[in-house]
């Protein structure tokens, strides 16, 4: 559902504007998140989880279309940085919220229900929202086009790191209970709890670079970002059954990839800024590519080779998004020129 959107919803945005499918994304999330309370059979589970992803992902695109206008340049990055920092929060909130229902309550449906009302409330704030700067208008298109954006080279490449960051972000989120429960002696409350450390520390990467403003590039912070990545990849990978090591490479991971995300959209943004939606578009659904098949192939290694495989794997992830973003680096300077 959530990939489908995101290849719809860029070009929507570019022709109404980003309000319009704010609520209409809204308006599709809230019957659908009832649905999936009330669902008493897995096809119609699936059936609401679907027409939930369409509405979450539409306005994730929207969300970072607006912000990445109304924010231009190089407030862009602290900007969308700050955005994506409350998607952290929520990944730590919701399902800590999740396990106290459970404990209380036996059931986790609570937190769907406090979601709904939240979403619901949310409708008359974006009316009052003043619409983003509008991207290039019809009249001024036919005089002079915009290059169609789904040919350019530097676009996909751009979509190829997001397909590896949230491959490796999902992978690392996901499996790293597991890979701590088989590969040291800890049980899986304590692999459980890593895992929210990785999304803490993840959170904190991006307030990082939120409050630092406008006094670094979007290069300078990709540089960084990624190399620390990588560094904590690397230690991933060489400390497999080392507690103290497979803690602080977790979390190291988490705090580098942190600014990844928001920044790459602000990238993308900045650079086809008269199609900003269609570029978000294919960007993020490269990414929920990546998102399905990278924690797939994960989890295979994990099962049927070893835990370390897993783990290498997750190096070999940071040294390629390292490879693709000097790649990238390369083809700014030649369009540049």
């Amino acid at each position: 559902g959530a990939l489908t959107s995101q290849i719809v919803s860029g070009p929507l945005i570019d022709r109404l504007g980003q309000r319009p499918v704010m609520i209409a994304a809204i308006l599709v999330m809230v019957p659908s998140y009832i649905g999936i309370t009330l669902s008493t059979s897995l096809p119609m589970l699936l059936f609401f989880g679907f027409i939930s992803g369409l509405g979450f992902a539409a306005l994730d695109v929207s969300c970072s279309v607006l912000v990445a206008q109304l924010f231009a340049g190089q407030e862009s990055l602290s900007a969308l940085n700050w955005l994506h920092l409350f998607f952290g929060v929520g990944a730590v909130i919701g399902p800590a919220l999740a396990g106290l229902f459970l404990r209380l309550a036996d059931t986790a449906l609570p937190v769907l229900w406090l979601a709904t009302g939240v979403l619901m409330l949310t409708i008359p704030l974006l009316y009052r929202l003043k619409p983003g700067p509008a991207t290039i208008p019809a009249s001024a298109a036919g005089a002079n086009p915009a290059p169609n954006v789904y040919r350019q080279p530097l676009l996909w490449a751009l979509g190829f790191l997001l397909l590896l960051y949230v491959g490796g972000e999902t992978g690392v989120s996901g499996w790293t209970t597991t890979y701590v429960e088989r590969s040291t002696t800890l049980g899986p409350e304590a692999g459980a709890l890593i895992t929210s450390g990785f999304w803490l520390a993840l959170s904190a990467g991006r307030l990082a670079i939120a409050q630092a403003g406008t006094r670094f590039t979007p290069q300078i912070v990709l540089w960084a970002s990624l190399s620390g990545a990588l560094a904590g990849g690397a230690l991933l990978s060489l400390g497999t059954g080392a507690i103290a090591v497979t803690i602080g490479a977790v979390l190291l991971i988490g705090f580098f990839f942190g600014p990844v995300f928001p920044t790459v959209v602000a990238l993308t943004t900045d650079t086809f800024h008269r199609s900003p939606g269609k570029a978000v578009s294919v960007a993020m659904a490269m990414g929920s590519l990546g998102g399905a098949l990278l924690p797939w192939l994960q989890g295979v290694l994990l099962d049927r080779i070893s835990p370390s495989a897993s783990v290498i794997l997750v190096a070999g992830v940071t040294l390629a998004m390292l490879a693709t973003w000097g790649i990238i680096q390369r083809q700014r300077r030649r369009a540049a020129a």
